[in-house]
C-alpha cells in the first residue's frame, strides 16, 4: 500500500445546453485538452490515480477506468500502439470512446424531445459519486481532489434546485480534506458564473477558473489545476474573486440574500409562511412584544 500518490477525480459536465454539443469546431480542441490534462496528472508520478466521471441531465457515469468497451472486456496488454506508453493510450482510447457515446446520447435525446434540454444537470450526484470513490481509496493516497469541468452557459440559479445536495457534498469534502476545483470554459458572451460551484471551491480552498477562450484551455489547466494543494502555495495563481455565499430558497429555488429560516429543519424561504413546507412544522407566533416601560425604578448608586 502506497501513500505517496494523488487521487484525481475529474467530473465533466455534458448538459444539454452545453456549447460543446453544438459547436464542433471547439469540441475536439476541448477534448484533446482534457485528455492531455489527464495524462499530465499520471505523468507527474507513477503512483497517481485517475478517475473520470461524466455528468448530464439524466445520468452520472464513470468514464475511466473501465474494463469493458462495447460490451467486450478490455485487455490492457493489447492497447499500446506504436510505442506509446500503454497507460496514456488506455486513457486516450477509453475517455474518447465514452465521451463520444455520452455526447451522442445527449444529442439524440434532445433532438427527439424525449429529454428537456433545459433540465438541471445532476452535478451534485456526480460530486457525491466522486467523494465515494475517494473514500474507497483514502488509505492508498496522501491526498485526493476533485476537478469539475463545464462549458454550460447556465445562470447562477441553474443549480438552485440541488442547493442542499451541493452543500452536503461541499461540507463532506471539507471534512475529508478534499479540494474541489472548477473550470468553466466560455467566451465573453457567457459572463455569468455558477455561484454554488464558487462556494464549493471557496469552502474547500480550491480554485475557480473562468476560461474565456478554448485555445488557452489547456494552459489554464496545466498551470492552475494540475499542481496539488501543497505545490500551489509556492506558485503565483490568479487572484481569487470575492465569493457571494447567498443561499437558495426552498420554495422557488431562487438565490436570495435575506429570507426566513425554519427553526426546526433550517429550511430557507423567500416569503413568510406559517407552515414549513419541508418539515411541516406549524409556527405558533406569540403576541407582539410591547415596548419596555421606561419609568422603571433606577438603581441607586452609592
Amino acid at each position: 500500500m502506497n501513500t505517496s500518490g494523488t487521487h484525481l477525480v475529474l467530473i465533466i459536465d455534458f448538459s444539454g445546453n452545453s456549447r460543446l454539443l453544438t459547436d464542433s469546431s471547439i469540441y475536439y480542441q476541448w477534448l484533446d485538452s482534457v485528455i492531455s490534462f489527464c495524462n499530465s496528472h499520471l505523468l507527474m508520478s507513477s503512483l497517481n490515480n485517475l478517475t473520470v466521471i461524466g455528468s448530464n441531465s439524466f445520468e452520472n457515469k464513470v468514464l475511466y477506468p473501465m474494463n469493458e468497451i462495447n460490451g467486450q472486456v478490455v485487455d490492457t496488454r493489447k492497447m499500446s500502439n506504436e510505442g506509446q506508453y500503454e497507460v496514456f493510450h488506455r486513457v486516450v482510447q477509453t475517455v474518447k470512446f465514452n465521451v463520444k457515446t455520452m455526447t451522442e446520447t445527449v444529442r439524440d435525446l434532445s433532438q427527439s424531445g424525449a429529454h428537456s434540454i433545459s433540465s438541471s444537470p445532476l452535478m451534485s450526484g456526480a460530486i457525491a459519486m466522486a467523494l465515494c470513490h475517494i473514500n474507497r481509496f483514502k488509505d492508498d493516497y496522501k491526498c485526493s481532489r476533485i476537478v469539475i469541468m463545464s462549458s454550460t452557459s447556465d445562470e447562477s440559479n441553474s443549480y438552485a434546485s440541488q442547493y442542499m445536495n451541493f452543500m452536503n457534498c461541499f461540507f463532506a469534502a471539507q471534512k475529508m480534506s478534499v479540494t474541489i476545483d472548477a473550470c468553466i470554459a466560455g467566451d465573453d458572451s457567457y459572463s455569468q458564473t455558477t455561484s454554488l460551484l464558487q462556494q464549493g471551491c471557496d469552502l474547500t480552498d480550491g480554485t475557480y477558473l473562468k476560461v474565456p477562450n478554448i485555445a488557452s484551455f489547456l494552459e489554464y489547466l496545466l498551470w492552475c489545476l494540475l499542481p496539488d494543494a501543497e505545490t500551489r502555495t509556492k506558485l503565483v495563481l490568479p487572484v481569487r474573486q470575492k465569493v457571494s455565499h447567498s443561499a437558495a430558497c426552498f420554495c422557488h429555488r431562487n438565490i436570495i440574500d435575506t429570507g426566513f429560516v425554519c427553526s426546526v429543519c433550517l429550511s430557507i424561504f423567500c416569503t413568510f409562511s406559517p407552515i414549513c413546507s419541508t418539515c411541516h412544522t406549524i409556527f405558533k407566533l406569540g403576541p407582539i412584544p410591547q415596548q419596555f416601560n421606561k419609568s422603571k425604578k433606577k438603581l441607586k448608586v452609592k
